[in-house]
C-alpha cells in the first residue's frame, strides 16, 4: 500500500522562527510498520510558502495514496479535517486515518457528519494499532482492533483503548521517508528524538496523562544511543529531546548524558524541556547535561505565585526561591534558558501579570514564553474554569495553541490579557539583554540574522500603520497577521461569523 503521513502546517510562530522540527509520531508510525509498504512522510510545517492545497493535490497525484494518516493537536484539527475533505474529493477511496491528541482526547466530542472524512481514528500511541490497521485493512478484518474508532453501519463505534506500549515494543524511527529533509534549530540541521514518554504528576494544565495515563516509562539507553548515531550520520547537528518530563528520573536521564560523552556524541547540541524542580534537584546533572552537549532548555517556570501554581495543581515543592536556583544551574554552565509563564488564571490583576514579567526580568531568561491558560479538552483545568464561568472561548479550539487568550479572569477580559502578553514580549529585551544572552553565545550568527529579520519586520510594519494597511492597535496588528497565517492553514472563520472571542475582536 502507498501511505502518506501527513502533520499539519499551524505553528505556534514564536517556536517557528527559532526552529523548525519532524514530527517524531510520524517517523515512529512508519518505524512500526511491516510488511511492503510505500510511506511518504510531510511535515507541511515545512510549506513556507506557495498553495497547501495545490501542493496536496499534486502530492496525492503523483504519490497514489492508498492510506493517508493525519496528526493533529486541538488547535490544528479543524486544518486537519479540511485536509481529508481534499484528500476525498480527489480520490473518494483513499482511506484517511486521524491520529494525535486531538483525536485521542475528543473522539468523543467529533461530530458523526465528520466521519464522511475520517474513515478511523487511531487513539492514544498509534504505532502497533496503527500496523495492525494498515495490514487488516486488505482483509477486511480491522473492526476487531483495539484502540481505534469508525463508523460502521450508521453508528459511531468506538473500540476499548489499548494498553500502553512496553517502549522495548517500539522499533526505532524510520526517518528515510520524509519528503522535505532540511529541518533547522538555532540555524542548524535538526531532528527529533527521546528518552522516555510520559509523567506521573497531576498538573491540572496538563493533557498528557490522556495520552498515556498516568505512567512513565524509559528507553533502554542502548536504544537511545543508537537512534542519536543514526541522526549524527545523517548530519543533525541539534536534536531536541521531546519528552514529557525528562527529569522525572535523574538517575536514567545521568546514563544517557554519560553514554552521550562516552560515545562522543557531545559535538551535538541537545535540545529539551525540563520542570523547575527537577533542574534545581541537582546541580550535578545539569553540569553532566552541559557536558553531555544540551545547549538549549524550555524551563516550565509556570508563575511567581504560589497561589497561582496551586490553581493549576503544580509541584508543592517548587517555589520562587527554587525557581531562581534552577536558572542560576542552568546559567552557571553556559545553557540556553527559555522560561515559560502561564499568566491570566482566575484570580489574576494586572498587577499580577506585570509580576511575572518582572520575575523573568529578574531571572534573565534568554527569552520569555508567555502563555494564557488553555481550557484543552480532557484537562481538568477545562472542568473548573467552565464550572467557574471564565471560558470566553469553548468552541474555537483552533485558537488553543495557548498564545491567544481563550478566558477571563475576574478582574481583566480576554481582550486585556491579549494586550498585556503583547507588551511584555515588546518591553522584554533591554540593553542588558544583549550582552548577557545565551542564544547570541552559543549561536551568533542565527542571533544576527534574527535580529535583522524583526527590525526589518518592526520597520515593515510601522510603515504598513502608517499608510493604513496595518492598524494601529497592536492586538488587532496582530490578528491581521493571524488571518493571513489562517487562511493558509484553511481556515477562513475571520470571514464568517464566528462568535468566540479573538474573531469577535478582530471583526471590531
Amino acid at each position: 500500500m502507498n501511505i502518506l503521513l501527513l502533520s499539519m502546517p499551524n505553528v505556534i510562530i514564536a517556536f517557528n522562527k527559532a526552529c523548525r522540527f519532524p514530527s517524531l509520531g510520524l517517523s515512529s508510525i512508519a518505524g512500526n510498520l511491516e510488511g511492503k509498504h510505500r510511506v511518504l512522510i510531510v511535515d507541511l510545517v515545512m510549506l513556507n510558502k506557495g498553495d497547501i492545497k495545490a501542493f496536496l493535490y499534486r502530492m496525492c497525484k503523483d504519490f497514489q495514496p492508498d492510506i493517508v494518516g493525519l496528526s493533529c493537536f486541538s488547535f490544528q484539527y479543524r486544518t486537519a479535517l479540511e485536509i481529508a475533505k481534499l484528500i476525498k474529493r480527489t480520490n473518494n477511496k483513499v482511506i484517511t486515518v486521524f491520529g494525535g491528541y486531538h483525536p485521542t482526547l475528543a473522539y468523543k466530542m467529533i461530530p458523526e457528519e465528520e466521519f464522511q472524512y475520517i474513515d478511523f481514528i487511531v487513539r492514544n500511541e498509534g504505532e502497533k494499532t496503527f500496523n495492525k490497521l494498515v495490514n487488516l485493512l486488505k482483509r477486511d478484518e480491522v473492526y476487531d482492533i483495539p484502540g481505534i474508532s469508525y463508523k460502521y453501519e450508521g453508528k459511531i463505534i468506538h473500540k476499548p483503548p489499548v494498553k500502553v506500549l512496553d517502549t522495548e515494543e517500539i522499533n526505532l524511527p524510520n526517518r528515510d521517508v520524509r519528503f522535505f529533509k532540511n529541518y533547522k534549530a538555532w540555524g542548524l540541521k535538526a531532528d527529533v528524538a527521546e528518552t522516555s514518554r510520559g509523567c506521573t504528576f497531576n498538573c491540572d494544565i496538563c493533557s498528557i496523562t490522556g495520552m498515556y495515563g498516568r505512567t512513565f516509562r524509559k528507553f533502554s539507553v542502548k536504544r537511545i544511543i543508537e537512534d542519536l548515531k543514526q541522526m549524527k550520520k545523517m548530519g543533525n547537528r541539534v536534536i531536541f529531546f521531546v519528552d514529557d518530563n525528562i527529569t522525572l528520573d535523574l538517575n536514567h536521564l545521568e546514563q544517557v548524558c554519560d553514554a552521550i560523552i562516552y560515545e562522543r556524541l557531545n559535538d551535538i547540541h541537545y535540545i529539551t524541556q525540563a520542570s523547575v524542580y527537577g533542574i534545581a534537584s541537582s546541580a550535578k546533572i545539569v553540569r553532566k547535561m552541559a557536558r553531555a552537549g544540551f545547549k538549549t532548555i524550555f524551563l516550565g517556570i509556570e508563575n511567581v505565585s504560589r497561589k497561582n501554581l496551586n490553581f493549576i495543581n503544580k509541584n508543592t515543592l517548587v517555589t520562587e526561591e527554587l525557581t531562581v536556583q534552577a536558572v542560576r544551574y542552568l546559567k552557571e554552565n553556559k545553557i540556553i534558558v527559555l522560561g515559560s509563564v502561564i499568566v491570566g488564571n482566575p484570580d489574576d490583576t494586572e498587577e499580577d501579570i506585570w509580576e511575572n514579567f518582572r520575575f523573568l526580568k529578574r531571572l534573565n531568561v534568554d527569552a520569555p514564553l508567555i502563555f494564557t491558560p488553555t481550557p484543552h479538552i480532557g484537562t481538568a483545568l477545562r472542568g473548573k474554569l467552565i464550572h467557574q464561568g471564565y471560558i470566553t472561548n469553548p468552541n474555537d479550539l483552533t485558537w488553543y495553541n495557548g498564545v491567544k487568550a481563550n478566558i477571563r479572569t475576574k478582574f481583566l477580559t480576554t481582550e486585556k490579557i491579549n494586550k498585556l502578553v503583547l507588551k511584555m514580549y515588546r518591553y522584554y529585551p533591554g540593553f542588558k539583554y544583549f550582552f548577557t544572552n545565551n542564544i547570541l553565545r552559543n549561536y551568533p550568527g542565527y542571533y544576527i540574522r534574527r535580529f535583522f529579520i524583526e527590525l526589518y519586520e518592526i520597520i515593515s510594519d510601522y510603515i504598513k500603520v502608517i499608510f493604513g494597511k496595518l492598524s494601529v492597535d497592536l492586538l488587532k496588528r496582530a490578528f491581521q497577521k493571524d488571518y493571513e497565517r489562517r487562511k493558509r492553514w484553511l481556515l477562513d472563520d475571520f470571514q464568517k461569523k464566528c462568535d468566540c472571542c479573538n474573531c469577535v475582536y478582530y471583526r471590531g
